[in-house]
């Protein structure tokens, strides 16, 4: 997926056009609300070492839906001063951060438009996260930002304590957003997202092909290996590169533990992820600068 700036620059200026006058804030949450699942995911398997991570990575995907996101999008508006309004901002930013991701070229992992009725990957593969086309929207949401910063004076929705109604709306819907992935998680098995199907077969691979998003490839003289977002690691051979790096890669299971590598594709993983964590940051900035009141000193 591109990173949190590059979501940030298109979706911005996309929303500027669709809807009157939106408060920056709610797009920046827009723009990470198809992530929050992930986010969590990552949470969940430091403090859990242990967790079933298949298990994870299914209600994730799930969670990350276009509809279950519409779940949260709902949530958060109500506790808003105008619910409407910013459900129209959130669910429109939720659905143009999964319409983007879909655009990208990503091995084995994609976006789910149409779940629950359909659980088909959409994954159209016109560009990889580190292209050029991602480094101009990285730079475009840096100055969307400072654009932004700069027009203060721009009308600001906040925060509101709802009505018993209201509240109790905004939390039934978010109870769904986290149960309602668990009940979902058999779809995007069923459509071997992340290879999650072709991964849980275990003795039954040898044969099978795969495709693998962004795991950390390891060359040395003890043999190369592929860690994947379960911890596992398979042994590699085949096209392969030539030193330790983030990749994408397509194969298949020579046996249940050795990835015969067709086709890989290097990623630079650390522009990624400075990217994402500077957007994050933005955001959050953005959401508690102005809950920080300065006191004038006491002249006692």
């Amino acid at each position: 997926m591109p990173n949190t700036l590059a979501h940030i620059g298109i979706q911005a200026l996309a929303t500027r056009t669709l809807i009157r006058t939106p408060d920056p804030k709610w797009i920046y949450l827009g723009c990470v609300i198809p992530d929050i699942p992930w986010i969590i995911q990552r949470g969940i398997s430091f403090l859990i070492p242990g967790i079933d991570f298949y298990e994870l990575r299914l209600y994730a995907i799930a969670q990350a839906s276009l509809a279950v996101s519409m779940l949260v999008c709902g949530a958060f508006s109500l506790v808003s001063d105008a619910p409407r309004r910013i459900f129209a901002v959130l669910a429109l930013n939720a659905f143009l951060h999964l319409l983007l991701d879909a655009l990208q070229t990503k091995w084995g992992n994609g976006v789910h438009l149409l779940a629950p009725v359909s659980w088909e990957i959409w994954n159209v593969g016109l560009f990889w996260p580190e292209s050029t086309a991602t480094l101009l929207l990285t730079v475009l949401g840096l100055g969307y930002f400072g654009w932004a910063v700069w027009r203060r004076n721009e009308a600001s929705v906040g925060l509101c304590w709802p009505s018993p109604a209201r509240l109790s709306l905004a939390a039934l819907l978010l109870g769904a957003y986290f149960a309602l992935p668990w009940a979902l998680r058999g779809g995007p098995e069923s459509t071997d997202s992340h290879s999650v199907r072709t991964l849980r077969s275990g003795m039954e691979r040898a044969g099978s092909a795969i495709a693998v998003d962004r795991g950390w490839y390891e060359r040395d003289e003890g043999g190369d290996r592929l860690r994947l977002f379960t911890g596992e690691e398979l042994d590699v051979v085949g096209h392969t590169p030539p030193n330790s790096a983030v990749i994408s890669a397509r194969g298949h299971f020579s046996d249940p533990d050795t990835l015969v590598v067709d086709e890989f594709h290097v990623h630079s993983a650390r522009l990624r992820m400075m990217s994402s964590y500077v957007g994050l940051a933005v955001i959050a900035a953005v959401w508690m600068l102005p809950a920080i009141r300065i006191r004038p000193r006491s002249p006692h």
